[in-house]
């Protein structure tokens, strides 16, 4: 017997499945055979209530079953039936108008299978007329009874057969009702057998099936079996074989252990060693990096050096050619102020104009600077000497480079104009001209000349540590002490007058007078 599904005509949701065998109730109901509807979705609801009198579900309480998904009412469900009913309890009634009957692999609608049909309502008179009613012989007899005797008996005769026809009438319908039920209730177990027979057949077809599976299984299973033996008589031979050849690999693999465990202890030191090394070679590249800095110092100390020497050297040129020319004017001012002297007598109070005087004193002070700065450039070389020799006992230097250096040097000693210790009787220098530093600067302007060097130690570290304001100082008040010359060479009255009320005169210009 084949299933069916059972659809929402609303919704066309598939609500569940039943057997095609059904009981038709009245016009608009169906009722499934083969079970109450267990396998369908439809949730009851609304309340409980008592069927409508002269129906089929009279004395019986009902309730509404909807669609889940809509809530459409799509039937009812008897829930509970008098006794010696036709309708069961938990009966389902499917109106025909609200579902739909399809194939259970589609849409396609399918015919029901009516196994039976019974009314929803029933007629008061027309089955109790039906079923009592007496053969024609009985009524006949009746008939023929009452026309020959007396209306009462006739009376008494039609209520008596009325009386049992009515009382068969309930009988009868109590028992067709009975009958309907028992009949009911047979067909259903027999669809329930028969379902049962039917899964029953369906399962032990399953069985079989699954039997020659396993049986089929079960032959795989055993050659599987016997070819595993075998690989495994197999495996056993070749480890017999191999057993003897594991000894001697287990040797080689203790005698590799040792190698490697060699191999790592070299490893290890000549790793240390190489650290080493890397330091020793960043030591080594540190120092001669430095090395490098150093001597590209040098270099530069070096170049600069050679450039300050040359600018030295045209700068002495220069300051010798101006001494030997104010040498020169000197001697002959001094030659003309001999020949004034010669010629003219000397006056008492002789007076010398003061513009004389200041460019004789201007003339003085410019000779007293270039031999300054040719007394610093000798120095300057001094010291460049010492430090080229520091140089050299620090660093090599280039041979060249020092060649180089000493050859400046011998010419910077030719060109260099000698020094003369004697006093000149008759020049009106002052004693401290020679000491000025003026902080003079080389031809380059970027580098400061150092003090003068006098004659002895002392006076040089003097020289040396002396500040520039504070030999400004001395010098001023040296050249303060020298006396203003006139043009023709003789002393200012004016000067003389201003150191007279000073209190004393120079010795520069007493020894002048005195040489006078």
């Amino acid at each position: 017997m084949e299933q069916v599904g059972c659809d929402c005509a609303s919704c066309d949701r598939r609500l569940g499945q039943l057997f095609n065998l059904w009981i038709k109730i009245g016009k608009s109901y169906i009722s499934p055979v083969i079970g109450n509807g267990e396998n369908l979705s439809a949730p009851q609801t609304g309340r409980i209530r008592v069927g409508e009198e002269q129906t089929l579900i009279e004395n019986c309480h009902i309730q509404d079953v909807s669609c889940p998904h809509c809530l459409t009412t799509i039937g009812l469900r008897c829930l509970d039936t008098p006794a010696n009913h036709v309708l069961h309890n938990d009966q389902l009634f499917l109106r025909l108008s609200s579902v739909k009957i399809t194939a259970t692999n589609g849409d396609d609608p399918v015919q029901v299978t009516i196994q039976r049909t019974l009314k929803l309502k029933e007629a008061s008179g027309s089955g109790s007329t039906t079923a009592n009613t007496p053969p024609a012989s009985e009524s006949s007899a009746h008939t023929f009874t009452g026309n020959n005797g007396p209306s009462e008996l006739r009376e008494q005769l039609l209520d008596h057969l009325h009386a049992q026809i009515d009382s068969q009438g309930e009988e009868i319908q109590r028992l067709n009702r009975s009958g309907f039920q028992m009949v009911s209730s047979f067909d259903n177990a027999v669809l329930r057998v028969e379902g049962d027979i039917k899964k029953l057949r369906e399962c032990m077809e399953g069985m079989q099936k699954d039997l020659k599976t396993y049986r089929s299984s079960t032959a795989s299973m055993n050659d599987n079996v016997n070819s595993l033996r075998n690989d495994l008589d197999e495996e056993k031979k070749a480890s017999q074989v191999m057993s003897s050849s594991y000894s001697n690999i287990e040797l080689e693999l203790a005698l590799a252990k040792q190698a490697i465990e060699d191999v790592r202890l070299s490893l290890s030191k000549y790793l240390n060693n190489s650290a080493q090394g890397q330091q020793e070679h960043k030591t080594i590249s540190s120092e001669l990096n430095s090395a490098q800095r150093d001597l590209r110092h040098f270099r530069e100390e070096l170049d600069r050096s050679r450039k300050n020497t040359t600018e030295g050297i045209s700068a002495a040129k220069a300051s010798a050619k101006e001494i030997v020319a104010l040498k020169a004017e000197l001697k002959e001012l001094r030659e003309e102020l001999a020949q004034e002297r010669s010629q003219k007598p000397p006056p008492p109070d002789p007076e010398f104009p003061s513009r004389e005087i200041d460019i004789l004193t201007t003339n003085i002070t410019k000779i007293g600077q270039k031999a300054n700065q040719v007394d610093i450039l000798q120095m300057e070389f001094e010291l460049f000497k010492e430090r080229l020799q520091r140089m050299e006992k620090t660093r090599t230097p280039n041979s060249q480079d020092i060649t180089d250096v000493e050859t400046q040097h011998r010419n910077f000693a030719r060109f260099q104009p000698r020094a003369s210790g004697r006093k000149r009787k008759h020049s009106p220098q002052p004693e401290g001209a020679l000491s000025l530093d003026a902080s003079l600067t080389t031809s380059s302007g970027k580098r400061p000349m150092r003090a003068p060097l006098s004659s002895s130690p002392s006076q040089n570290r003097d020289s040396i540590n002396l500040t520039p304001p504070i030999q400004a100082q001395k010098s001023d008040g040296k050249a303060s002490e020298s006396p203003r010359l006139t043009k023709s060479g003789s002393v200012d009255k004016r000067y003389l007058r201003g150191s007279s009320r000073r209190g004393s005169k120079p010795a520069a210009v007493q020894d002048k007078i005195s040489n006078d």
